[in-house]
This record gives structure tokens, C-alpha cells and sequence, in this order.
């Protein structure tokens, strides 16, 4: 089963888009110690979203503010059957493995790391840590664990670590490297740090990267133009193991969240998806537009 698709102008048949959220919270509850309370998101807004821009293909990344309950997350999967898989959120020391089973069975892949529950983000090791935990659970599935580093330069430490885990690596949003727009101190978004530990990582085959949501590692949209030196160096590095994600719908940058109430229902942002679509198109080949949108996804998740 796949998306009808309501144009077919943008991206090939049969893309993925590998990043999104799903929020009814008319039906589930948010979880108490929550970094953030976002807006409703339902499925059915997901699926116009997705039929807009031609997309056959998902995966819901199951938000962080839901904490450990993947009702959603299930729920969502057997409604989409076959057209979308799933990036859950596991207590790692809890969740036993014939959960993890039943899992895989309704479409599961890959899991992403709450790092705010577990005061990672600030602390290297914590982080290393949860990854190791997180990896050695679910490898044995063939899942893959999806991490979001605040730090870019801790990548530069992590190539060690990173190609002796047993199973792959996905960096959403670029792997928080940022494009010259940020701030004044980026000069070159191919000089700061994070960027050889990442190059070397996706060269090694182990990590896999999204672009998604420029809008967090670059202040130039809705084109992003300071993102092509960024977006050409990390293909160019394995074409192969790049991945493309929307991040619908667009929930708020961190920066935005510091001294605000996380109890406080925040409104999403408005992103023009298609625009940065048809930017990020003409800084590829045709075939590396295709192994981004069509093979390489259907390798990792399909």
C-alpha cells in the first residue's frame, strides 16, 4: 500500500519522506516531564501533507512529548498499513524483547533517543551511553537508532563508538551542522566542527543522514541557499546513505523554548515545504535525487 498521489511533478514515484509527527492529543495523552506541549497534528493531515507534494511513503518519528506510550505510533501504522513505518521512543531498560517483536510486526524500524529525559544533551557521555544501550536492544530486530546530537562537534569524537555498534546510525536535521546564515561565527559550513566526523562516519557506511528541517541549521529560507556547500559535501561523501524528511509539522526550535512554560500548548511554524523541495532538487543529480527519495529509504526502512 502506498499514498495516492495528488501530483506527480515534484519527486519520482515511489519517494519517502522520513520524517514526520503525528499529535491527536484529543485521543492520546501527553506524558508528564515533557520538554514541550505541541498543537494537534492529525494522520489525516498528514496524509493530505503528504499526497500535496507527491509523497507514497513515510515514516512518523513518535513525538518526544508522548513520551514511552507508542499507542499512537501503533495506531497510526496499522491505519497506513504499508506506506508508512514507524521510529519509536523505548524505555531500553524496560521493554522486553517480545514487545519489541510485536513492534516490528506493526511496522516499526528504527528508534529515536530521548536524550532530555535522560539529561544527555549537555553531557558526551551520558549521550555515548544511551546509544550503546539503545543499539545493542534493538539490533538484533535489524532496526536502526535515529539520534538528534545538540552538540555537531561531539561527531568529531564519535567515529570510534559509532562504527563498532551493530546496527546503523541515522542523523536527522543535517546532524545539526549549520549553514553560514546561523550566526557570524560560521564562516565556512564545511570548516566547523562535527563536519569530518560526520563525512568520515557516512563514508564508513555506518551513519545514514536526513536533510530535514533546514529551518534548524539555517536562518535563509525559504530557499536555504547557504546550505548547498553543506548539502553537495555530504553527498558527495556517500550518496548512498542520504535520506530526505519534511519534519511536519514543524514543530518550534529549541532556542525558542528557553524560560517558557513546556506546559504551554506552542503553535507549529510555517515552512514552505515545496520551495525548499525544488532548492534542494537543483543542487543533485538526477540520480542522487532518486537513491535520496526512492532507494536509499527503501533500504533502511523499507
Amino acid at each position: 500500500m502506498s499514498f495516492a498521489r495528488q501530483r506527480t511533478d515534484l519527486v519520482p514515484p515511489g519517494s519517502w519522506d522520513t520524517h514526520h509527527h503525528i499529535f491527536e492529543l484529543d485521543k492520546y495523552p501527553l506524558a508528564e516531564g515533557r520538554h514541550f506541549t505541541p498543537s494537534i497534528a492529525t494522520r489525516h493531515e498528514l496524509e493530505e501533507f503528504q499526497k500535496s507534494l507527491g509523497f507514497e511513503h513515510t515514516c512518523i518519528a513518535h513525538g518526544l512529548p508522548l513520551g514511552y506510550d507508542l499507542s499512537s505510533l501503533v495506531d497510526a501504522l496499522e491505519h497506513f498499513k504499508g506506506a508508512v513505518r514507524g521510529i519509536g521512543v523505548i524505555d531500553h531498560e524496560a521493554i522486553t524483547d517480545s514487545e519489541l517483536q510485536k513492534l516490528d510486526q506493526t511496522g516499526v524500524k528504527s528508534v529515536r533517543l530521548d536524550f532530555f529525559r535522560y539529561q544527555a544533551n549537555e553531557s558526551f557521555e551520558k549521550a555515548l551511553n544511551l546509544i550503546q544501550a539503545v543499539s545493542a536492544r534493538v539490533a538484533p530486530l535489524g532496526w536502526s537508532v535515529q539520534v538528534q546530537l545538540k552538540h555537531a562537534e561531539w561527531w568529531d569524537q564519535l567515529y570510534d563508538h559509532i562504527v563498532s555498534l551493530p546496527c546503523p546510525i541515522v542523523s536527522d536535521h543535517f546532524g545539526f551542522l549549520r549553514g553560514t546564515s546561523w550566526d557570524e561565527s560560521i564562516t565556512s559550513s564545511l570548516k566547523q566542527p562535527g563536519f569530518t566526523g560526520i563525512t568520515k562516519l557516512l563514508q564508513s557506511g555506518k551513519l545514514w543522514i536526513k536533510l530535514s528541517a533546514p529551518y534548524r541549521v539555517s536562518r535563509a529560507g525559504p530557499e536555504y541557499a547557504d546550505l548547498k556547500p553543506l548539502v553537495q559535501a555530504l553527498v558527495e561523501a556517500n550518496p548512498d546513505r542520504i535520506l530526505y524528511g519534511s519534519d511536519w509539522p514543524h514543530t518550534q526550535l529549541w532556542e525558542r523554548r528557553i524560560g517558557k512554560d513546556p506546559n504551554v500548548t506552542e503553535p507549529f511554524m510555517c515552512i514552505d515545504n515545496e520551495t525548499w523541495l525544488k532548492s534542494l532538487k537543483s543542487w543533485l543529480s538526477e540520480t542522487e535525487w532518486n537513491k535520496m527519495l526512492v532507494k536509499n529509504p527503501k533500504i533502511l526502512y523499507g
